[in-house]
């Protein structure tokens, strides 16, 4: 085992100067997949727990199993030669990835429970135009500009319960939706540190290049039950909507190390680092009620826009950071043109 330290020691020192494991000679078309899991810290979740005590007198617990998400990455890139030294290749890519998870989180207030789960997905299209430089035989620096489309869904089923004067209790959901799409300045740099093995990283470095943030989220709850006051039973349902203005910046960082197993296949290993500063602004908001009596004839329907618009602004608006940390596994298969 001490001999095989020493011998991997060795090669890693040694061929780098030699090295091309990740060189590429002609165009090629390069077709990657991976699986990825590790830790998804949603806006939504800060952003609630202050928005819940003011709005809904409750308090909002952190989310639970500490985050945990999972999810995949597919992705198609295009290397066509420029048969320079220097420039080796244009570089054009399209990507998808997906990262999801349910996240447990409880509302509590004097007389109130609200349980709830969080179902939440958040998806990533990439378009990719860039060029590979060759200073060295075993280096590459990839510039790239990356226009990115960001996608975040929730969906949080739940139950209310209240026993105070009144004794009421609902179920339904409540769906959060939020989109954009923006341009980034990116860099990648590839070392080879044997003939098979390539140190890699990846960079987007400077978001609202060319591109703009500049999308839309939606809110929609509706909740339905019973309520019990006095003798005198009544179906409830109750309905909040919600949309504004949604804009994001931020970076990412990854770091990763590829195996060559074949001239034209590939494994790597990464992990990833992804910062999505979210802001809201411009929020419309609207709630209302129906009451409708099961043991007379009265219904009653009630209805707010002022305090919903007014309580969105002031606490939607907040900046808030998506974050997700992740280790990722994957496979690449090259098809020389």
């Amino acid at each position: 085992m001490k001999k095989l330290i020493l011998t991997l020691l060795f090669l890693t020192v040694s061929l780098p100067v030699f090295s091309q494991a990740g060189k590429l000679e002609k165009s090629v078309v390069r077709l990657k997949l991976a699986a990825q899991y590790g830790i998804y810290e949603s806006d939504w979740e800060k952003r609630n727990q202050t928005y819940t005590p003011f709005y809904r007198r409750m308090l909002e617990e952190n989310w639970k199993d500490q985050n945990k998400a999972a999810g995949g990455k597919l992705g198609l890139d295009y290397y066509a030669s420029l048969s320079h030294p220097l420039f080796t290749h244009l570089l054009f890519g399209i990507s998808y990835g997906s990262l999801s998870g349910n996240f447990p989180g409880n509302r509590y207030g004097f007389s109130q429970i609200n349980p709830g789960t969080y179902k939440s997905g958040l998806t990533q299209t990439e378009l990719t135009f860039g060029t590979v430089i060759a200073p060295f035989e075993s280096f590459r620096v990839i510039p790239k500009f990356v226009f990115r489309s960001i996608n975040q869904n929730l969906k949080n089923k739940n139950m209310y319960l209240e026993s105070s004067s009144d004794l009421v209790y609902l179920s339904g959901s409540e769906t959060y939706k939020a989109s954009t799409s923006l341009g980034y300045l990116g860099l990648g740099l590839e070392y080879d540190l044997t003939p098979t093995l390539t140190l890699y990283f990846d960079s987007l470095l400077f978001s609202n290049l060319l591109v703009r943030s500049d999308g839309k989220y939606t809110v929609e709850s509706r909740m339905e039950g019973y309520l019990l006051s006095n003798t005198t039973l009544a179906s409830y349902t109750t309905l909040e909507s919600s949309q504004g203005t949604f804009k994001v910046s931020g970076n990412r960082f990854l770091l990763g190390i590829s195996l060559k197993l074949s001239d034209t296949i590939k494994v790597f290993f990464a992990t990833e680092k992804d910062i999505i500063v979210t802001d809201m602004s411009n929020s419309i908001g609207s709630a209302g009620s129906i009451y409708a009596s099961l043991t007379t004839r009265n219904t009653r329907l009630a209805g707010d826009l002022v305090q919903k618009t007014l309580y969105d602004n002031i606490f939607y608006s907040e900046r808030r950071r998506l974050e997700t940390t992740t280790l990722q596994l994957g496979i690449s298969k090259d098809f020389n043109l």
